[in-house]
């Protein structure tokens, strides 16, 4: 049995009378365990109801024994393999599906995050410009409505490329030039609905130019930020800090520090979970 289930063999010829047990209680017992061994049942002459069970556990074929020649238990065998080779062909279709629709979920929960950020900056310029036109102060309308159009522009920006990522199966990071103080200038831009809204204050140190993914980095940048003025403390200011330093290997360590309510130590390691709350309460805001 244990060489069975460890795939040992090409293919079983299993005889259901074997003394202390049946074949039927064997065959049970491995196809539970995950073999996938083709199996060949040999039973009685008459034993239709065995046939149909042994079929039923996993069997890829059955033999009656008044059948049994070299010709029928060749075709029995070649029958077997056959079809083990479509159901494990089959397994692993089904399986890829699979793999395929959790990576579908997890691409549309970050898209309709990320692409929060910028609408939410669009509704509080429209809401800026209905205020301006109620007060009279028609002045500032053309810089609302630019600035409209900017996060406009970023958020089919930001689609497009999060769809260029989701068609690429696989790709591997975009190894490109970035000015990650633009980048971060542009990100806050995006994203200005949400700062608003938390009266927080972002301050930024001088940050250098990198190799890397732009449009991961600025996902990083919206996300970060974002999460510090959702996670702020109620008994202050939301103040948010970016800075980088240079390390001697060669690199930079970029830091966004805030002065929120922090990550429980026993959660810490859930964080970089996609989609995963660090507080599970039903009251607690959604990151």
């Amino acid at each position: 049995q244990r060489s069975l289930v460890e795939g040992a063999f090409d293919v079983c010829l299993l005889d259901h009378f074997l003394g202390a047990r049946t074949g039927l209680e064997l065959l049970k017992e491995v196809r539970t365990s995950g073999c996938t061994t083709p199996v060949v049942m040999l039973t009685g002459t008459g034993s239709r109801q065995i046939d149909e069970e042994a079929m039923a556990l996993g069997a890829d074929d059955y033999i009656t024994k008044d059948a049994l020649n070299a010709a029928q238990l060749e075709r029995s065998i070649r029958y077997a393999l056959e079809r083990s080779r479509a159901m494990e062909a089959e397994r692993r279709h089904t399986a890829d599906l699979e793999a395929k629709n959790a990576e579908l979920e997890v691409f549309v929960r970050v898209a309709s995050h990320d692409l929060r950020q910028p609408l939410t900056t669009v509704l509080m310029l429209l809401d800026l410009a209905d205020l301006d036109i109620a007060t009279g102060h028609h002045e500032r309308l053309t810089d609302r409505v630019e600035r409209v159009r900017w996060a406009n522009h970023r958020a089919i920006k930001l689609l497009e490329d999060l769809l260029a990522y989701a068609h690429a199966d696989g790709r591997s990071l975009t190894q490109e030039p970035v000015d990650l103080g633009l980048l971060l200038e542009g990100t806050l831009r995006d994203i200005e609905g949400t700062v608003r809204s938390a009266n927080a204050v972002v301050q930024t140190g001088p940050l250098p130019r990198v190799r890397g993914d732009a449009t991961l980095l600025g996902q990083l940048f919206a996300n970060l930020v974002g999460n510090a003025t959702k996670y702020r403390s109620p008994a202050r200011p939301c103040r948010v800090h970016v800075s980088a330093i240079r390390l001697e290997e060669k690199g930079w360590r970029l830091s966004v520090v805030d002065n929120g309510i922090g990550i429980p130590v026993e959660a810490r390691d859930r964080v970089f979970v996609p989609f995963e709350r660090a507080d599970d309460r039903a009251d607690s805001p959604q990151g």
